[in-house]
């Protein structure tokens, strides 16, 4: 869902903070060239994705795998996540840019981030789905 979304809004590069170790890397895939095999060719409009450079990914993903839950979404509404969250946000919050031609770009970030309520939640798919495999 997350490459698709990417590709269809045509973005160049987006970069992560956590890899989903079940489904993740799909964009990768869309790259894979498996014509030679009977497969298909790679995918047109290709999205270079990349993992953040922070101490937050590791941070995301040791928590994630020592949780012992297994849907990332789930555990991406824990407390534990969102505590990093919240760290991620102090230090953004907290940032100086080295250069000043990227002042206004995090300015249209911060802009952006308060924008988002406070208390804001996101749902599982499965609250509008009653009979999708694993709905309660």
């Amino acid at each position: 869902m997350c490459s698709g979304m990417m590709t269809l809004n045509e973005l160049f590069i987006t970069v992560y903070g956590q890899k989903d170790h079940g489904y993740g890397d799909a964009i990768q895939r869309l790259a894979l060239d498996s014509s030679s095999c009977g497969g298909f060719k790679p995918y047109p409009r290709p999205v270079i994705s990349v993992v953040n450079q922070t101490d937050l990914p590791g941070m995301l993903d040791e928590a994630y795998v020592n949780s012992g839950i297994q849907r990332i979404s789930e555990w991406l509404a824990t407390d534990k996540a969102k505590g990093i969250f919240k760290h991620a946000n102090r230090e953004l919050y907290d940032y100086k840019p080295k250069y000043p031609e990227n002042i206004p770009i995090l300015r249209s970030a911060l802009d952006f981030l308060q924008a988002v309520p406070n208390n804001f939640a996101g749902f599982f798919y499965e609250v509008n789905c009653s009979n999708c495999p694993g709905a309660n």
